[in-house]
């Protein structure tokens, strides 16, 4: 009989104490679903304003995250879809990512703890934000400007950074 099927994320190399500084999403993904110009949500692809562009149910595709936190915890592993995220930031290089958990894919809630030891831990998405319209010059941008909501009682989006990795490759800093 043929079990079920299984992903692990591994990093190897000479040494991984500055990655172990950062939190890490890892997501296991059909390339094609990421990269195909049919159904490929991260690339122009097929449709006139690019398949990047399109949004609904119908442009989220499965995927297999693995969440370690600085202290190198393997706290999430779990199937959830992926959409992509934005307006005008779905046309820049690196593109925001909604991760979401579905009753679709067996998941429940993403527990991320630490975001805000004051706020909910438990939620139906999250999204992993690019740096904005000036790319690799604000990366930080977004979270600071966030911060200045966290005195004023109003509702902001935690954030930390975090290292993406697609497919085991290097996909960027996102927060």
């Amino acid at each position: 009989a043929i079990g079920p099927e299984i992903s692990k994320t591994f990093f190897v190399g000479p040494s991984t104490t500055e990655k172990e500084k950062w939190d890490v999403v890892s997501l296991s993904i059909d390339p094609a679903d990421f990269f195909s110009d049919e159904r490929g949500i991260y690339v122009h692809g097929n449709s006139p304003w690019g398949n990047f562009a399109e949004r609904g149910e119908q442009w989220e595709r499965p995927a297999y995250m693995e969440y370690f936190g600085s202290t190198n915890n393997h706290e999430i592993h779990k199937t959830i879809g992926v959409r992509i995220h934005g307006r005008s930031s779905r046309y820049s290089p690196q593109k925001s990512l909604r991760l979401i958990a579905d009753n679709k894919y067996n998941t429940g809630e993403i527990f991320l703890p630490g975001l805000n030891p004051d706020t909910v831990t438990q939620f139906e998405f999250i999204l992993l934000r690019a740096p904005e319209s000036l790319f690799s010059t604000s990366t930080y941008l977004d979270d600071y400007v966030q911060s200045f909501l966290q005195p004023l009682n109003l509702d902001h989006q935690g954030s930390r950074p975090c290292l993406l990795f697609i497919n085991g490759e290097f996909w960027g800093i996102h927060h």
